[in-house]
This record gives structure tokens, C-alpha cells and sequence, in this order.
């Protein structure tokens, strides 16, 4: 279709690949795949104030990636969308409206990086307070913040509590 779609990105099989066989083409597979995520999920996060599955799963498929490699690149990325997350949420967990989501996000990462939008088709994912349940969100959350360790990581995993037990 032309059109950009993370719900579908998974590299946790090529990264598992890699720990437990030593295969290269996994990890180089996975890296693809964060490649992926970086350049079209962030801005989606940060521009739209999506999350859903699709930026959920970038945000596994960074952290893991970050995790294999120690590359910053990928842990930049992954930290900025568990900010976004944060801008789209209360303390408690429950989300923001769009409209104060948009506000939030523009104080946080104005003159970054990824506030640049990539150049692809117009395509309305699954967007704020989208397609997303305990399955994606719950991973996402769980991996960042036990990888990345980072504020937003941490504090993201304490407004959701209840997925993030091992943190």
C-alpha cells in the first residue's frame, strides 16, 4: 500500500536469534527493524501523540535492539517515545485528552530532533487512546524501563504499575 504501518514489527525472534544461536543476520535483521522504528514511529509519538500498538511495538523493538547493541541511537529513540508516552498521560495512567497531549508534547520536545516528520503518506494509525492493550503497551513499558533505566522509562513504568511487576 505504500503506507507506513509499526503494529506489525517484531524482532524479538531475530534478536533471540542472535543471543542464543550467535547468528549475525538476526541481530542485522533486528537493527533493520529499529532502523524502522526510529525514523517513522518517534515522530508519530511526538507529532500525533499516538499510543498505540504500532509505536508500542517500536518502542520494544528499540529497546531490544538498544539492549543488544548498547547503540545510543536506539536508546535516544526509545526514551523519546516513553517522553511522549508521558505527555499523554496523567500521573495516575489515564490518558490526556489530545488536545492537552498535543500541548504537552510540543513544550517537550521543541527544537529536538523528532519533531521533523519523515516524508511518507498521509496515514492516520491508530492514533491517541488507539489500538492498544495490555499485550503491547505492557512489553513496551516493561522493557524500557528495565533496559533503558532512564526518568521517563521509570516513570512511565510507575504510572503503570500494573504491568511493570519486575521493575
Amino acid at each position: 500500500t505504500g503506507l507506513i504501518d509499526g503494529g506489525h514489527l517484531w524482532v524479538d525472534g531475530s534478536v533471540d536469534l542472535f543471543y542464543l544461536r550467535g547468528y549475525r543476520r538476526g541481530l542485522e535483521c533486528a537493527i533493520e527493524g529499529a532502523e524502522y522504528a526510529r525514523r517513522y514511529a518517534v515522530a508519530y509519538a511526538v507529532r500525533r501523540a499516538d499510543t498505540s500498538r504500532e509505536t508500542n511495538n517500536a518502542l520494544r523493538v528499540l529497546a531490544r535492539v538498544y539492549e543488544a547493541t548498547g547503540n545510543p541511537r536506539f536508546g535516544d529513540a526509545a526514551d523519546a517515545i516513553a517522553r511522549a508516552y508521558l505527555c499523554c498521560f496523567d500521573a495516575d495512567g489515564s490518558e490526556v485528552s489530545l488536545e492537552e497531549s498535543l500541548t504537552r508534547l510540543r513544550k517537550e520536545f521543541a527544537g529536538s530532533c523528532w519533531e521533523q516528520m519523515p516524508e511518507i503518506l498521509e496515514y492516520n494509525w491508530s492514533g491517541h487512546s488507539g489500538y492498544q492493550y495490555i499485550g503491547y503497551l505492557a512489553p513496551a513499558i516493561q522493557y524500557w524501563a528495565a533496559i533503558g533505566r532512564t526518568p521517563a522509562g521509570i516513570e512511565l513504568a510507575r504510572r503503570f504499575d500494573q504491568f511493570a511487576g519486575s521493575i
